[in-house]
């Protein structure tokens, strides 16, 4: 059995999809997955800003617009409204990604979306200010709509209607990206939650977080952040587009680990993007203490390290991790001699190219690294191992030739971190 390296990636991509696998990002983490890498991501920000429910549909005139809508019934059939009350802060930008039960037309083949709904956002004064109308019959069940809050309100209107296609979604769901928006409705925060895409995929550690300063060292109660993720998830479709005959709910998050701590970047690093590197780097301790164990042993040792924290349903998994017990654990588990390490790939500013090249070399996790830089709408960072006999014949941060300083992040026994970047401009 291969030895078990780590890799982790933050920060949602928002053409992942709510209820299908087999999207390009989740496609590449389970390819990571299956070839031996213990991979640790973020479960995202969003906490309970969402909202679930079936599609009932009213007949309705909406401000600014011409002709009747079938919209969304966000009261009740007594009292029908079809608008869904929003906070928004002054200054804030909400990134609203609304998707619903069809399959997408990018994923498998043979299937797409029979249906689409639009967005349509109104001020306190009935004013049209954001909308996505666009017609997605035929394509992705996905709609997003940005708003940045110049106004001198914050409270705003949000309808949802059908605009297109012969059917309506049975359920639909939309996620709010972005700090300082509320959705004022008690119906809000309850379904699948706001882990979505490669945070589902089996095998994967989704992390949640818990600020440093509300663990028990600090008088805590290790309470999960209010705006970390929760699960359990909800997968209606299969990577063929294929309607299952039970959704699967994955249970996500995994565990938690703490943020808000200084580092040499941030004065305080907070986000479930400070906590999943911070679950990596306790999972790099642990194979330094032995490099045998597999990432079921990783994931299982941290998940028994834990104590209990408190917190939504879906939120806490099985607790805050505890970097000392989990090395303990680590170093007192069999030992096996460990295979050689497996060469990934690093993706330089200058040598994106070279980069996909390399790592296709390598299957099937190498493949799976080159699908993803491939891929324009891959938001992730991954982190992957390379043998430092390797480092050497590999290209610097600022292309072939020029040393391998930006590789040495963290010395792991005989193996090194090396991040691979999909965004260029980040170094």
């Amino acid at each position: 059995m291969p030895a078990a390296r780590s890799s982790s990636t933050t920060s949602p991509n928002l053409s992942e999809p709510f209820f299908q696998t087999g999207g390009a990002v989740q496609a590449a983490v389970s390819q990571v997955v299956a070839g031996g890498i213990s991979y640790f991501t973020s479960a995202s920000n969003e906490g309970s800003t969402f909202y679930q429910h079936g599609f009932q549909g009213i007949r309705t005139t909406l401000p600014g617009l011409s002709g009747n809508y079938l919209a969304n019934n966000f009261a009740t059939a007594a009292k029908p409204s079809p608008f869904e009350s929003l906070t928004i802060a002054k200054g804030a930008t909400a990134t609203i990604d609304l998707q619903w039960d069809d399959p997408f037309a990018s994923i498998g083949s043979g299937h797409e979306a029979a249906s689409s709904l639009g967005m349509v956002l109104y001020d306190s004064n009935g004013k049209i200010v954001a909308y996505m109308m666009k017609n997605d019959v035929g394509g992705n069940p996905n709609q997003i709509m940005q708003f940045t809050n110049t106004t001198a309100s914050t409270s705003f209107r949000l309808a949802i209607v059908t605009n297109g296609g012969g059917t309506t979604p049975n359920l639909f769901k939309f996620i709010v990206y972005g700090q300082g928006t509320a959705i004022n409705d008690p119906a809000a925060g309850k379904g699948s939650g706001s882990v979505i895409g490669h945070e589902l995929v089996a095998g994967a550690n989704t992390v949640g977080a818990v600020a440093a300063s509300a663990t028990p060292v600090f008088g805590g109660n290790n309470h999960v952040e209010s705006f970390s993720s929760a699960g359990p998830g909800m997968i209606l479709f299969d990577a063929d587009g294929n309607r299952m005959i039970e959704p699967a709910r994955p249970g996500k998050v995994e565990f938690m680990a703490p943020d808000g701590v200084a580092t040499s970047v941030f004065s305080q690093f907070y986000g479930t993007s400070a906590a999943a590197p911070d679950a990596a780097a306790v999972a790099a301790l642990m194979l330094q203490q032995n490099p045998s164990l597999t990432p079921g042993q990783i994931t299982a040792m941290l998940a028994r390290s834990a104590v209990a924290a408190t917190g939504p349903a879906g939120a806490t998994g099985a607790g805050l991790i505890q970097a000392t017990t989990a090395v303990q654990l680590a170093a007192a588990a069999p030992r096996a001699t460990p295979a050689t390490s497996v060469l990934l790939s690093y993706a330089a500013p200058e040598a994106n190219s070279w980069a996909q090249a390399a790592a296709a070399q390598v299957n099937p996790v190498g493949a799976a690294i080159a699908a993803v830089l491939g891929e324009p709408g891959a938001l992730a960072d991954f982190t992957a191992f390379i043998d430092p006999a390797d480092a050497v014949v590999m290209p610097g941060a600022d292309g072939p030739g020029a040393g391998t300083d930006s590789f040495a992040m963290l010395n792991n026994g005989n193996q090194m971190v090396v991040p691979i970047y999909q965004d260029w401009g980040r170094a």
